[in-house]
């Protein structure tokens, strides 16, 4: 497990909407989000070094600045210099996301993992999946 997804879980388990369990001797984690029952999934997303700036600003804008800032999907590529780690849930009323840039042979955290709900997270979604 990357220290990321380390970081990801531990912020998960201090949120009340957020229900963890793990499975078969704990190889498998079931994460849900409470208030609509709906699972959560985790992914990966890679961005090159002129789209990552774009998304370091969609992630640290305030929510009222989301609606502008998302009105398209960012272009992913591979092997980019900047990675997201996002858990959305599948009706997209919760998400969790995390940006990385790549310096020195590994993914260093941009800033701190930013956990929205609701409109909020509905809209920041619309950006990245």
């Amino acid at each position: 497990m990357q220290e990321n997804e380390l970081a990801m879980q531990n912020a998960l388990a201090h949120n009340s909407h957020i229900k963890i369990e793990k499975k078969f001797f704990g190889l498998l984690t079931k994460i849900t989000y409470t208030p609509t029952g709906v699972p959560v999934s985790k992914t990966y997303l890679e961005y090159d070094s002129t789209v990552g700036p774009q998304a370091e600003q969609i992630l640290f804008a305030p929510s009222t600045e989301l609606s502008t800032l998302c009105k398209h999907k960012l272009k992913i590529s591979e092997n980019g210099k900047f990675r997201l780690y996002l858990l959305a849930s599948k009706d997209h009323r919760f998400a969790a996301l995390q940006l990385s840039k790549y310096s020195d042979f590994s993914y260093d955290p941009v800033g701190e993992i930013r956990i929205l709900e609701g409109d909020d997270a509905r809209q920041i979604l619309q950006a990245f999946i």
